[in-house]
């Protein structure tokens, strides 16, 4: 991959962890695909309304801090394949959460940018 791409992609992710902790639904909107799709640690399935609706727009969920480490990108054509390790620092219904996870998210490059369409967490056994 062209670093102009890995630069692009890794400001997309800065961007995204940033967006999560200011709550900055409008980023994701632009940035998750229509058809996207996420898988939790917990094996449930979201649509982007939903994911939208849980993990963003909800007063319940609120987010300290996202950090992504070990990021590796594979390119084939318009989509890249990118694996990371992920902290996540949060709180649900006033319960504290930090956890470690492992996660493959896809982007495919669209006529609008890179777009992301798919991703799937695993929690890191402790």
């Amino acid at each position: 991959m062209d670093q102009n791409t890995r630069d692009e992609l890794l400001g997309l992710l800065s961007a995204r962890s940033a967006a999560l902790v200011e709550g900055d639904v409008k980023l994701f909107e632009r940035i998750l695909a229509d058809d996207f799709t996420y898988t939790n640690a917990g094996g449930k399935v979201f649509d982007k309304a939903t994911y939208l609706e849980l993990f963003i727009e909800s007063k319940q969920m609120s987010w300290q801090s996202q950090e992504l480490d070990d990021i590796d990108m594979r390119r084939h054509g318009d989509v890249v394949v990118m694996t990371c390790r992920i902290h996540d620092r949060a709180s649900y219904r006033g319960e504290a959460f930090d956890g470690h996870f492992r996660s493959t998210q896809v982007f495919v490059k669209g006529p609008d940018g890179w777009q992301y369409v798919a991703g799937q967490t695993t929690e890191i056994a402790p």
